[in-house]
């Protein structure tokens, strides 16, 4: 089992780019500490992103929104209940260190204030693997939300309620290594981070997703108090 930032199988995403400019939602891009940082934050304010609590903090040095700005990080945020393993509470704030701009290129996106639910079609973004390597551009795949049974089947205790699947159980398609912390947009509404998997594209295996629900009380008080 795989986080998304962690090395992949030959088995990786198979999704069509989005061009440059047509998901306005922040993304963070890891390698170096001196670059911009992978994962993909999702944001909430001008000021503070969601990304998943499984990026590592020292690799977070700034955060790369759409091709238009490079804010740096003031202050990593993770859930204080986080988990890695089975991955629970896969979630954390990132506060920028000045405002975004926002414009048609990079804008924020609401959140969700209701669960997710089986047949709800989602849309998943970001520059990870999709087989010869990271993509240079970004990449954008449609997939629907799977039921927790199903879920539950493919990866048994690992599954909390604070998760849900999403993908196809033939395979093909998934979110992939360099995706975690990407956003996860279901009828307009941030519903979820990209969080992990087993491999990339597995059959039998959908991507796992962080149910940003669960954790409304929490962003909404840490944004309050940040």
């Amino acid at each position: 089992m795989s986080q998304r930032q962690t090395s992949p199988s030959e088995d990786d995403i198979d999704s069509p780019p989005a061009g440059p400019r047509t998901v306005p939602f922040p993304h963070v891009t890891p390698s170096e500490p001196q670059a911009p940082s992978h994962g993909h934050a999702s944001p909430k304010t001008p000021r503070l992103t969601l990304a998943s609590s499984g990026e590592n903090p020292s690799q977070v040095p700034s955060i790369l929104l759409s091709i238009e700005q490079q804010i740096k990080a003031e202050k990593i945020i993770p859930y204080p209940r986080y988990n890695d393993l089975p991955h629970n509470n896969d979630v954390m704030l990132i506060k920028l260190k000045k405002p975004a701009i926002l414009n048609k290129y990079v804008k924020p996106i609401p959140l969700t204030k209701s669960c997710s639910s089986e047949g709800m079609n989602c849309l998943v973004s970001g520059w990870g693997r999709t087989g010869a390597g990271p993509a240079s551009t970004l990449q954008c795949l449609d997939l629907p939300v799977l039921s927790m049974k199903q879920c539950m089947n493919a990866y048994r205790s690992v599954i909390t309620k604070n998760m849900f699947c999403a993908g196809f159980m033939k395979g093909g398609k998934d979110s992939c290594q360099g995706d975690s912390g990407g956003p996860v947009v279901c009828n307009g509404k941030l519903q979820g981070v990209v969080s992990f998997g087993q491999g990339c594209a597995q059959p039998g295996y959908p991507g796992v997703y962080v149910e940003l629900c669960r954790y409304n009380s929490w962003i909404n008080h840490t944004i309050a108090t940040n």
